[in-house]
């Protein structure tokens, strides 16, 4: 799993936004509205997350 506390970041409504990134570790991932992951690669960096 990653390490440190993660905060999900949301948009102005409440959703989860599409890319979640974890700052102490500089990861990122793909995620839904419900903030499930959508993609199994976490990457560092910023993932492309293509609306489906």
């Amino acid at each position: 799993g990653l390490i440190g506390n993660f905060i999900p970041d949301c948009d102005e409504k409440g959703h989860y936004k599409q890319v979640q990134c974890n700052e102490a570790t500089g990861f990122c991932w793909c995620v839904d509205k419900k903030g499930h992951k959508t993609a199994e690669s976490v990457l560092q960096g910023q993932p492309n997350c293509t609306k489906s």
